[in-house]
């Protein structure tokens, strides 16, 4: 079956909104999500850092999407949602993720309706990454991203109603 190639990371804009590694990674709970309907013909791009692993993760979260309808763009600027999979090994790839993040989020302005986190940085500081970052629709933790399209779907449910907010289900 046809699995969907990640685009090489482009060089990320600086913020201008500064928000701090220790602003969003210390210790907390794990993320909530909920279920919801899958939104097919609905548009997402995949911004993949880090590791490997994330690279296979978002290429295997980018070929579920794209068999329950969703239709994958390259760059995040065309998406209806943006999901950005963090990583957080050290220091600087956190930065980097907290920016990226940030990044999607003035994509909301233009063309985005939802910014979701995925990756390490997701797992380890989902409530902080939801208090600290309101650009954050959805944080989905490693356990959680069979349920990806469904939390596209809460997360579009909830704009279309004019609702907020990060939603989420435990992933420990």
């Amino acid at each position: 079956s046809f699995m969907p190639r990640l685009v090489p990371r482009r060089p990320l804009r600086r913020s201008h909104t500064k928000v701090r590694v220790a602003d969003v990674v210390e210790e907390s709970s794990t993320p909530k999500t909920g279920g919801g309907r899958v939104r097919p013909g609905t548009s997402v791009s995949l911004v993949a850092l880090g590791c490997p692993k994330n690279t296979v993760d978002a290429e295997v979260m980018l070929g579920d999407l794209q068999r329950r309808g969703y239709t994958i763009h390259r760059e995040p600027d065309h998406a209806d949602v943006v999901i950005v999979n963090t990583c957080a090994f050290i220091e600087e790839a956190k930065q980097e993720s907290i920016d990226a993040v940030l990044e999607a989020g003035r994509l909301k302005d233009r063309s985005a309706k939802a910014v979701i986190v995925t990756g390490c940085l997701a797992q380890r500081y989902a409530e902080n990454l939801a208090e600290s970052l309101p650009e954050v629709d959805a944080v989905v933790g490693f356990e959680n991203y069979g349920q990806i399209a469904e939390s596209i779907g809460n997360v579009l449910s909830k704009e279309r109603k004019g609702a907020g907010g990060v939603e989420g289900e435990d992933s420990e």
